[in-house]
């Protein structure tokens, strides 16, 4: 089953023109290609299949109530904001530990906004590297989706393909 991950209708109002346009253009053409080029490749690959996930913290509380379903060979997209890095690298360590990061073939990652360090001083792009990297599956980072200003709208179950070379990266994603 479909669904969209995008700016919720209260924040509309703060959106320009461009974003009301995104999500009107995802609504009326949910099948539609886009292409989101001049990404970060922080593991090199190509990989394709369903695009699954989104706020980090609610697929977090989805799985530790037993509710969490990640479907094999996924592109997991991962996405959050106002979690200091602590909490995101525990976060990351129980679902990688619940097995819920194995079915995944690929990982995006969009914003982090408002995800400042604490006293440690460890970043959350750190975090992300520590527990993403070894699972040794294709990771980008940079798509503009999550909590931020801009907030492109994206099909969850829909179609999406990660081509990550050298430090660009691309990511296409589609309808279901």
């Amino acid at each position: 089953m479909a669904s969209l991950h995008g700016v919720h209708v209260t924040a509309l109002g703060r959106g320009d023109a461009r974003a009301r346009a995104a999500l009107i253009r995802a609504l009326e053409d949910p099948l539609g290609e886009r292409r989101f080029d001049g990404l970060t490749t922080l593991r090199a690959g190509v990989a394709e299949g369903p695009l699954f996930g989104g706020n980090l913290a609610l697929l977090h509380a989805c799985a530790a109530a037993g509710r969490l379903r990640v479907p094999e060979g996924c592109i997991l997209l991962l996405e959050d904001v106002t979690e200091r890095p602590y909490r995101i690298d525990r976060m990351l360590a129980t679902l990688e530990v619940g097995g819920h990061l194995a079915p995944a073939t690929a990982v995006v990652l969009g914003d982090f906004e408002q995800c400042a360090p604490g006293t440690d001083g460890i970043t959350v792009d750190e975090v992300l590297r520590d527990r993403l990297l070894p699972l040794g599956i294709p990771v980008v980072a940079g798509l503009p989706i999550g909590h931020g200003h801009r907030n492109e709208p994206a099909i969850l179950g829909g179609h999406a393909r990660v081509l990550a070379h050298g430090p660009d990266a691309a990511v296409t994603l589609a309808g279901a």
